[in-house]
């Protein structure tokens, strides 16, 4: 007999483990913790489920390692507010540091550049006061027993 994978089975094999933070209001601190060892980051994501009302809200994602070493910024800023987030854009990175977080009504498949990151946490930065974002993560552990959580 024959066995089916379910769309979330082949996800899975595709793009790696999906990780969801329920949407809140996008405060500065963290968003992912990684645990266990290093993992490789495919993709992270956020939706505008209320749109945030403060002009240049600079906002930016930032890796902080439990090791020693300073936080690295995973991508430059970008002054989300009226115009940057409306209720259904996505937030996305390039991968590329350098590049500003893009926001768009339309999030093409054209991805990110992957990240390998270990044990330490994945935070938010922003300006924000008001407005509320939901974030997702693909992730696949490199490392035997790594793993991303919601923080």
């Amino acid at each position: 007999m024959s066995v089916l994978i379910q769309g979330d089975q082949l996800r899975t094999i595709l793009e790696g483990v999906k990780v969801d933070r329920a949407t809140a209001l996008p405060a500065a601190g963290s968003l992912f913790t990684i645990t266990g060892g290093r993992v490789l980051i495919k993709a992270i994501v956020g939706k505008v489920t209320t749109a945030v009302t403060v002009a240049d809200a600079g906002t930016k994602l930032v890796y902080n390692p439990t090791a020693t070493g300073a936080s690295v910024d995973l991508c430059a800023v970008l002054d989300l507010g009226t115009t940057d987030s409306a209720v259904g854009a996505y937030l996305t990175i390039t991968g590329v540091v350098a590049n500003a977080m893009r926001s768009t009504l339309l999030y093409a498949t054209g991805r990110q550049a992957e990240l390998i990151l270990e044990t330490g946490a994945i935070e938010l930065s922003t300006g924000a006061t008001d407005g509320s974002i939901a974030w997702t993560v693909l992730y696949v552990p490199l490392d035997n027993g790594a793993s991303v959580v919601a923080a």
